[in-house]
């Protein structure tokens, strides 16, 4: 997202209805500019990335029916969005294989998707090399919008439910965590967009998931985890020392009244929020994060609207 931006666009895609609303600067929600808009599908994964200066989203809905064929495939589209949330789907298609997590990313003049999957592959003949791994695939989006190819197809021994892109000093980086052992690592992308070196590992005390990365003022990276079957946070301050790979360390941490299944961050005017939302309850409240690395205020909530 721009940080100097005057607002942002919050869209929330309730079963298949579809409201946008406003994020305005000092972290309150504003007006709610289109609702009730009713889309076809309803997508279990969707996640954003801009072209140029237009907006796209990526989703992807699981188990659906593909009655050409009468059978169950993913069907995935790349829509470009208006500022009230109207879609016009630039691309669509099917694919065999179901994917739970994962990002857009640009590297260089590059824009990619990593998604990855819960279920192994176990499919010997298709590929022999990744049975019982949990599979990733990325993908190259074409600038006019359009599905690229696959540029890199690999699994992971574990399905790393927690993931993100950040970029440090010039470098791009993939973050993953997983709750079967609570190990994370950190991987540099290399400029093909590809998954390079492993740049850093460790082991955390609880499963966080979700989690996000964020930037304050001119040198300082963070990112924020919530405790998944808890209402524990932790705030970390991430740098690159001498060595050159990330490194991490507790600031801060706390716990909230409930556990939130979403944690969306933007920033605006040169403020850094995150909305924190809790699914079932329609609960969710926005703060600050400061940039004397402490947890801010709560700048509106739910019960204001």
């Amino acid at each position: 997202m721009e940080r100097n931006r005057k607002y942002e666009t919050l869209i929330i895609m309730k079963s298949y209805l579809v409201t946008v609303h406003q994020l305005m600067a000092g972290g309150q929600q504003g007006d709610q500019t289109s609702t009730g808009q009713k889309w076809v599908n309803f997508y279990d994964l969707m996640f954003p990335f801009v072209l140029g200066k237009e907006q796209y989203i990526f989703g992807l809905a699981k188990n659906f029916i593909n009655t050409s064929k009468n059978t169950y495939n993913s069907y995935w589209i790349i829509a470009k969005l208006d500022e009230k949330g109207h879609k016009e789907v630039i691309d669509s298609g099917y694919w065999d294989s179901d994917y739970d997590v994962g990002f857009a990313y640009k590297i260089g003049g590059g824009q990619f998707i990593y998604l990855h999957s819960k279920d192994k592959d176990k499919d010997k003949d298709k590929d022999k090399d990744n049975k019982g791994k949990f599979p990733y695939i990325i993908r190259e989006i074409l600038q006019n919008g359009k599905m690229g190819t696959i540029i890199e197809k690999d699994g992971w021994d574990n399905f790393y439910g927690a993931t993100f892109f950040f970029s440090m000093e010039g470098k791009e980086y993939i973050y993953i965590h997983t709750s079967s052992n609570l190990s994370f690592f950190t991987y540099e992308f290399n400029e093909n967009g590809k998954i390079g070196n492993l740049a850093g590992s460790d082991v955390w005390n609880n499963y966080y998931n979700p989690q996000f990365p964020c930037f304050i003022g001119s040198d300082h990276y963070y990112y924020i985890g919530h405790g998944f079957c808890s209402n524990y946070w932790i705030f970390m301050y991430m740098s690159i020392p001498k060595e050159g790979v990330p490194d991490a360390s507790t600031e801060q941490t706390g716990q909230w009244d409930t556990h939130y299944q979403y944690l969306i961050p933007f920033s605006i005017d040169g403020h850094q929020y995150f909305l924190r939302q809790d699914q079932s309850k329609d609960y969710w409240h926005i703060t600050e994060i400061l940039a004397d690395i402490n947890m801010g205020s709560d700048t509106d909530s739910s019960v204001n609207h």
